[in-house]
């Protein structure tokens, strides 16, 4: 952790430690300090076999209802753009992706599947998506800002949504609310996840004071 950090629970000034979406390059330090008795908690993020308490969302099932939606709809050409697969949320969403296709027998075409939104957008790569002659009829866009880009691009090459184009995201932000069209997406309960993680370590730091008296 940075040095102001260090001082921090060093001199007790900081008796809890909050960490939103962390990077996976973050892991072994939340881990280690964890271990070290500093009380941490994870809200947006987790991964297979932490140790540390984490709060999520489910992207397992909040991915599964984006793709019966599409499915739903009579779509059978899906495509999807995904986030930094450096996170374990959004390779939760893709393998659901590639595991609803194969449920249904559906083919996957490599240049349906987009990833890596973050740290650049690969806005060349959806377009040639788009524009193919075989191009999706849907899009599953794990993520809000891949999801409005996407509408974008395809405004853009004279695509309508959703007569032309059926795009579901993940996330809703306030935003989302005013985007055009209205965009069909998946909820997490952030408000309820950071409450929960408050909740989480508050409880920790407050145990860890009794035990230290």
């Amino acid at each position: 952790c940075n040095a102001q950090v260090a001082d921090g629970l060093a001199h007790r000034r900081i008796r809890g430690l909050l960490f939103i979406a962390p990077h996976e390059t973050r892991w072994p330090e939340i881990e280690r300090l964890h271990a070290q008795g500093t009380p941490c908690v994870v809200v947006g993020g987790s991964w297979e076999g932490a140790r540390v308490p984490c709060v999520d969302s489910d992207n397992v099932g909040g991915a599964t209802a984006a793709m019966q939606h599409l499915l739903a709809l009579g779509h059978r050409r899906i495509g999807t753009i995904q986030g930094a697969l450096s996170q374990p949320n959004h390779r939760d969403r893709l393998r659901v992706y590639h595991q609803m296709m194969a449920r249904h027998n559906l083919p996957v075409r490599p240049d349906w599947v987009v990833d890596g939104w973050f740290p650049r957008e690969p806005v060349d790569a959806v377009r040639r998506m788009l524009t193919s002659p075989d191009r999706p009829t849907a899009v599953f866009a794990a993520g809000y800002f891949p999801a409005i880009s996407t509408i974008q691009i395809a405004k853009e090459i004279g695509l309508r949504v959703p007569e032309d184009l059926s795009v579901v995201g993940f996330d809703d932000p306030s935003s989302a609310a005013y985007f055009d069209p209205p965009l069909t997406t998946v909820r997490q309960p952030l408000e309820e996840m950071g409450q929960v993680a408050m909740e989480m370590l508050i409880a920790l730091a407050s145990m860890q004071s009794e035990n230290s008296r």
